[in-house]
This record gives structure tokens, C-alpha cells and sequence, in this order.
């Protein structure tokens, strides 16, 4: 954990001294790395919703979280099917890739959380391990679906 987060860092901070960022920042001039919540374990899968908040994964506890600035860190999910990675529709559904259940879901997270299986197999075989998400414009979903 402490090796991931201390590449995330030093990737932020090449970022804010690199040419790259002066012509097109990523980071703000003068922001401060913070940390927000510890304690958690190996995270994937961050997207934001349209208001702001940011839900990421918490995939060996099982849980997707939401934090926003000014409610701090909540469970938006527990028992997540190992979920990994997340993105929303252009409904405002949280898409889902539950690696432990091998399926896609969607999550209406505007309208109480009930969770809809999208997909689990093709052509009659189950997947083997949902990972990325992402949705064209078009709203058409795609995932990656790897063996480990």
C-alpha cells in the first residue's frame, strides 16, 4: 500500500514540475498533497458522479466507498463482489466490474442502490474475472475480463 501511494505521489509531484503541466495543468499551482482516510486496503476503480463524489474500491474488504469534501469517506456498498473497477452510465448508474461474482452490474445510486446484473457470461461461458469499465459516448459499455 505505502508503495502505490508513494508512486501516485511521486507521479502527482513530477507532473506539477514538468513542462507537461505548466502548458496543461494537472495540479493546481501550490496544491498540497492530503491524505483524506487510511486504514483501507488495495483500492481501484475511482469515478466520479456528476455532483462530485468520488467512489473507489476497496476490493480485499469487499466494499465500494464514497467520499465527498464535505461528508467524508462513507460505504456506498458492502459485500461488492470483489469489485474493481467502477464508471458511470449516462443514466447516473455506477457500473460495476465484480471480479469475485464474474459479472458487470449497475448500481442506482440516485435512487436507492438496487443493484441490476448487466451481464455474467458470453456465449453460454461464464466470465472469469470483470476488471476495467469504461462507456463510449454512445453509452455503450466495455470491459476488460482477464484470467488471473
Amino acid at each position: 500500500m505505502r508503495t502505490r501511494i508513494g508512486l501516485v505521489v511521486l507521479i502527482v509531484a513530477l507532473l506539477a514540475v514538468s513542462g507537461v503541466a505548466q502548458q496543461n495543468p494537472l495540479v493546481a499551482p501550490g496544491a498540497q498533497v492530503e491524505r483524506i482516510h487510511g486504514g483501507l486496503g488495495f483500492l481501484e476503480g475511482p469515478a466520479a458522479d456528476p455532483d462530485g463524489a468520488l467512489y473507489f474500491t476497496d476490493i480485499p474488504n469487499e466494499r465500494i466507498h464514497r467520499w465527498t469534501a464535505g461528508g467524508g469517506l462513507t460505504t456506498a456498498r458492502e459485500r461488492s463482489g470483489r469489485a474493481n473497477g467502477l464508471r458511470f452510465d449516462l443514466d447516473g448508474n455506477l457500473l460495476v466490474a465484480e471480479m469475485g461474482n464474474r459479472r458487470v452490474t449497475a448500481i442506482d445510486v440516485a435512487g436507492g442502490g438496487e443493484v441490476t446484473v448487466l451481464a455474467d457470461r458470453y456465449e453460454g461461458q461464464r466470465f472469469n474475472s470483470p476488471n476495467d469499465l469504461w462507456v463510449d459516448p454512445k453509452g455503450g459499455i466495455y470491459f476488460s475480463d482477464p484470467r488471473y
